[in-house]
Protein backbone atom coordinates (compact mmCIF):
# COMPACT_ATOMS: atom_id res chain seq x y z
CA UNK A 1 0.00 0.00 0.00
CA UNK A 2 1.16 3.40 -0.90
CA UNK A 3 0.49 4.64 2.73
CA UNK A 4 2.50 1.88 3.92
CA UNK A 5 6.04 3.68 2.29
CA UNK A 6 7.07 7.28 1.77
CA UNK A 7 9.24 7.60 -1.86
CA UNK A 8 12.32 10.13 -2.81
CA UNK A 9 10.69 11.23 -5.59
CA UNK A 10 14.02 11.80 -7.84
CA UNK A 11 15.90 8.43 -7.15
CA UNK A 12 12.39 6.34 -6.99
CA UNK A 13 13.69 4.84 -3.42
CA UNK A 14 10.98 3.76 -1.19
CA UNK A 15 11.65 3.93 2.45
CA UNK A 16 8.64 1.94 5.04
CA UNK A 17 6.58 4.57 6.98
CA UNK A 18 7.73 3.14 10.39
CA UNK A 19 10.49 0.54 11.18
CA UNK A 20 11.53 -1.46 13.95
CA UNK A 21 15.14 -1.26 14.27
CA UNK A 22 17.77 -3.51 16.44
CA UNK A 23 17.19 -0.15 19.37
CA UNK A 24 14.22 0.68 21.09
CA UNK A 25 10.31 0.57 19.66
CA UNK A 26 8.62 1.49 16.15
CA UNK A 27 9.97 5.03 14.65
CA UNK A 28 7.99 6.62 11.77
CA UNK A 29 9.76 8.10 9.14
CA UNK A 30 9.05 11.91 8.35
CA UNK A 31 10.01 12.36 5.07
CA UNK A 32 13.27 11.98 2.51
CA UNK A 33 14.73 13.57 -0.03
CA UNK A 34 18.21 13.31 -2.35
CA UNK A 35 22.11 13.97 -1.50
CA UNK A 36 23.38 15.32 -5.12
CA UNK A 37 27.15 15.56 -5.29
CA UNK A 38 28.61 17.98 -8.33
CA UNK A 39 31.20 16.14 -9.86
CA UNK A 40 32.41 19.26 -12.54
CA UNK A 41 29.26 20.64 -13.85
CA UNK A 42 27.26 17.44 -13.58
CA UNK A 43 25.27 16.45 -10.85
CA UNK A 44 25.03 13.01 -9.67
CA UNK A 45 22.57 11.47 -7.26
CA UNK A 46 24.48 9.32 -3.93
CA UNK A 47 21.59 8.47 -1.91
CA UNK A 48 18.12 8.86 -1.26
CA UNK A 49 17.92 9.92 2.88
CA UNK A 50 15.49 9.16 5.23
CA UNK A 51 14.45 10.40 9.11
CA UNK A 52 13.20 8.51 11.56
CA UNK A 53 11.80 9.07 15.20
CA UNK A 54 9.59 8.19 17.99
CA UNK A 55 6.44 10.22 16.96
CA UNK A 56 4.54 9.94 20.53
CA UNK A 57 7.80 11.50 22.30
CA UNK A 58 8.58 13.85 19.23
CA UNK A 59 5.21 14.60 19.86
CA UNK A 60 4.61 15.12 22.95
CA UNK A 61 8.17 17.30 22.86
CA UNK A 62 6.84 19.55 19.91
CA UNK A 63 3.88 20.49 22.60
CA UNK A 64 5.85 21.91 25.30
CA UNK A 65 7.43 24.26 22.16
CA UNK A 66 6.11 28.24 22.73
CA UNK A 67 5.29 27.98 19.06
CA UNK A 68 4.72 24.35 17.78
CA UNK A 69 3.82 25.17 14.46
CA UNK A 70 6.95 27.34 13.95
CA UNK A 71 9.88 25.78 11.91
CA UNK A 72 12.50 26.88 15.20
CA UNK A 73 9.95 24.51 17.09
CA UNK A 74 10.57 21.47 14.56
CA UNK A 75 14.19 22.52 14.69
CA UNK A 76 14.59 22.59 18.40
CA UNK A 77 12.13 18.93 18.45
CA UNK A 78 14.23 17.27 16.02
CA UNK A 79 17.50 18.37 17.47
CA UNK A 80 17.39 18.13 21.15
CA UNK A 81 14.11 16.20 21.62
CA UNK A 82 15.13 13.04 24.06
CA UNK A 83 14.09 10.34 21.99
CA UNK A 84 15.68 7.57 19.32
CA UNK A 85 15.93 8.86 16.08
CA UNK A 86 17.85 7.45 12.56
CA UNK A 87 18.72 8.83 9.97
CA UNK A 88 19.07 5.78 6.89
CA UNK A 89 20.44 6.76 3.78
CA UNK A 90 20.07 4.35 0.61
CA UNK A 91 22.76 4.26 -2.19
CA UNK A 92 21.32 5.16 -5.28
CA UNK A 93 25.29 4.57 -6.50
CA UNK A 94 28.31 2.44 -5.60
CA UNK A 95 31.23 4.52 -3.66
CA UNK A 96 34.11 3.67 -1.61
CA UNK A 97 33.86 3.66 2.38
CA UNK A 98 36.10 6.12 2.55
CA UNK A 99 34.50 8.53 -0.21
CA UNK A 100 31.16 7.95 1.65
CA UNK A 101 33.13 8.83 4.94
CA UNK A 102 35.59 11.78 3.72
CA UNK A 103 32.35 13.71 2.62
CA UNK A 104 30.39 13.56 6.10
CA UNK A 105 33.88 14.06 7.98
CA UNK A 106 34.71 17.21 6.32
CA UNK A 107 31.61 18.86 6.74
CA UNK A 108 31.41 17.45 10.50
CA UNK A 109 34.72 18.11 11.58
CA UNK A 110 33.96 21.98 12.33
CA UNK A 111 30.89 21.32 14.20
CA UNK A 112 32.76 18.44 16.60
CA UNK A 113 35.83 20.23 18.01
CA UNK A 114 36.57 18.91 20.96
CA UNK A 115 35.75 15.53 20.32
CA UNK A 116 37.36 14.94 17.42
CA UNK A 117 38.65 11.21 18.29
CA UNK A 118 34.65 9.85 17.85
CA UNK A 119 34.63 11.68 14.51
CA UNK A 120 37.43 9.83 13.64
CA UNK A 121 36.41 6.25 14.96
CA UNK A 122 32.94 6.88 13.26
CA UNK A 123 34.84 7.86 9.82
CA UNK A 124 37.88 5.12 9.98
CA UNK A 125 34.31 2.45 10.34
CA UNK A 126 34.22 3.01 6.39
CA UNK A 127 37.18 2.48 5.12
CA UNK A 128 38.33 -0.72 3.52
CA UNK A 129 34.54 -0.90 2.62
CA UNK A 130 32.55 -0.79 -0.59
CA UNK A 131 29.24 0.71 -0.40
CA UNK A 132 27.57 -0.64 -3.90
CA UNK A 133 24.51 0.92 -4.90
CA UNK A 134 21.41 -0.40 -3.07
CA UNK A 135 23.71 -0.43 0.27
CA UNK A 136 21.50 0.99 3.17
CA UNK A 137 24.14 3.07 5.64
CA UNK A 138 21.33 3.57 8.75
CA UNK A 139 22.66 6.04 11.96
CA UNK A 140 20.66 5.28 14.90
CA UNK A 141 20.88 8.09 17.66
CA UNK A 142 19.72 6.89 20.89
CA UNK A 143 17.72 9.28 23.21
CA UNK A 144 20.33 8.71 25.94
CA UNK A 145 23.23 9.83 23.75
CA UNK A 146 25.32 6.86 21.93
CA UNK A 147 24.78 6.62 17.97
CA UNK A 148 24.65 2.92 16.49
CA UNK A 149 26.37 2.60 12.62
CA UNK A 150 25.03 -0.13 10.93
CA UNK A 151 25.43 -1.40 6.89
CA UNK A 152 23.04 -3.60 5.49
CA UNK A 153 24.44 -4.76 1.63
CA UNK A 154 22.26 -4.58 -1.23
CA UNK A 155 21.79 -8.82 -1.09
CA UNK A 156 20.72 -9.12 2.95
CA UNK A 157 17.15 -9.03 2.98
CA UNK A 158 17.42 -9.57 7.08
CA UNK A 159 15.03 -7.12 9.07
CA UNK A 160 16.24 -4.64 10.67
CA UNK A 161 15.08 -5.66 14.13
CA UNK A 162 17.16 -8.88 13.60
CA UNK A 163 20.36 -6.83 12.89
CA UNK A 164 22.98 -5.60 15.05
CA UNK A 165 25.30 -2.57 14.66
CA UNK A 166 28.50 -2.47 13.52
CA UNK A 167 29.81 -0.11 15.34
CA UNK A 168 28.49 1.67 18.44
CA UNK A 169 29.80 5.35 19.28
CA UNK A 170 29.23 6.94 23.04
CA UNK A 171 29.91 10.32 22.57
CA UNK A 172 26.58 11.88 22.45
CA UNK A 173 28.46 14.68 20.39
CA UNK A 174 28.27 12.39 16.88
CA UNK A 175 24.70 12.28 17.05
CA UNK A 176 24.61 15.86 17.42
CA UNK A 177 26.63 16.49 15.34
CA UNK A 178 25.15 14.83 12.47
CA UNK A 179 21.54 16.39 13.15
CA UNK A 180 22.78 19.56 13.33
CA UNK A 181 24.26 18.92 9.85
CA UNK A 182 21.25 17.59 8.29
CA UNK A 183 18.67 20.08 9.71
CA UNK A 184 21.35 23.49 8.88
CA UNK A 185 19.89 25.67 6.36
CA UNK A 186 22.94 24.07 4.34
CA UNK A 187 22.02 20.29 4.62
CA UNK A 188 23.56 17.80 1.99
CA UNK A 189 19.93 16.87 1.37
CA UNK A 190 18.11 20.49 1.71
CA UNK A 191 15.03 18.14 -0.26
CA UNK A 192 14.67 16.10 2.84
CA UNK A 193 15.40 18.76 5.60
CA UNK A 194 12.19 20.64 4.21
CA UNK A 195 10.30 17.30 4.66
CA UNK A 196 10.98 16.46 8.46
CA UNK A 197 10.52 20.02 9.68
CA UNK A 198 6.93 20.00 7.71
CA UNK A 199 6.36 16.81 9.72
CA UNK A 200 6.78 17.96 12.98
CA UNK A 201 4.05 19.48 13.63
CA UNK A 202 1.96 16.69 12.27
CA UNK A 203 2.58 13.80 14.58
CA UNK A 204 0.34 12.71 17.14
CA UNK A 205 1.25 11.49 20.38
Amino acid sequence: MASDAIVEPSTGVSFPAQQQFWHGGPLRCLGAGVRVKKLGFIAVKVYAVSMYVDAGAAAEAGKQEKQPDSEAAALDVLKNGAFDKALQMHLVRGVTGKQFSDALDESLRPIMTGDEAALSTFSSFFHGKQLDKGTDVTLLWHSDGPTDVCLRAPSDAAAYANLSPGLIIPSPRLGHALWELYLSPSSPAPEARKAWLGAVHKLES
